[in-house]
């Protein structure tokens, strides 16, 4: 199991602010970011509330979502991460459930014009009683994700209910500005035996 660093979505607030604020900082002392002291940066701006409602008036724009969010959880857990120079993975918690959070992800990239967000879909499958597959798109998607930003690829197991005895497994690939599906199982029956979600049925490929 790697271990990340995330870096908390207040960065994310403050690449927002630079575009539109001529009393912001110079665009490239907020992209670099990993070269000032980050906790020193992260402490100053979670007192602003200002920076809050700026960001969340940008993914309501976007029907992030469907205006369910949580902003007691979804400040303090959502993430951002570096893709290069210009783009970054925005991991977004809508809010939390009994067991599992809810996220969306966005695309942020730093245009010449103005920062720019795009909402992404993860390709999911679904398996009936009957054994037959069904692939679909969602912006939402309910589970414990883990992002590893060196590989560039998200990892997502969602239990069906808290017991943890039934639920998916999905694998993705960050490539041309979107996650495109490598892995992907399923353990659809609910019978109290728990298994680790790697011994899942594999629906795809």
């Amino acid at each position: 199991m790697f271990k990340v660093k995330k870096i908390p979505i207040i960065l994310l607030f403050l690449l927002l602010i630079s575009s539109c604020s001529k009393e912001a900082k110079n665009e490239s002392d907020l992209l670099n970011y990993s070269n000032s002291d980050e906790g020193e940066k992260i402490e100053l701006q979670k007192a602003n509330p200002k920076l809050l409602q700026e960001v969340h008036q940008e993914l309501a724009k976007l029907n992030a979502c469907e205006g369910q969010i949580d902003a007691t959880v979804s400040d303090s857990n959502s993430s951002i991460y570096p893709i290069n120079q210009k783009q970054y993975l925005v991991e977004f918690l809508c809010f939390l459930g009994a067991y599992q959070g809810n996220y969306e992800y966005f695309l942020y990239e730093n245009t010449a014009s103005k920062p720019k967000i795009t909402p992404l879909s993860l390709p999911i499958f679904e398996l009936d009683q009957s054994g037959k597959i069904t692939k679909s798109d969602t912006r939402s998607i309910g589970g414990l994700p883990e992002y590893n930003p060196e590989q560039q690829t998200l990892t997502v197991v969602t239990k069906y209910r808290g017991l943890g005895d039934c639920g998916s497994l999905a694998k993705y690939q960050w490539e041309e500005k979107q996650f495109k599906i490598v892995e992907y199982r399923i353990k659809r029956s609910c019978d109290g035996t728990y298994l680790e979600p790697e011994q899942y049925s594999r629906v795809y490929p």
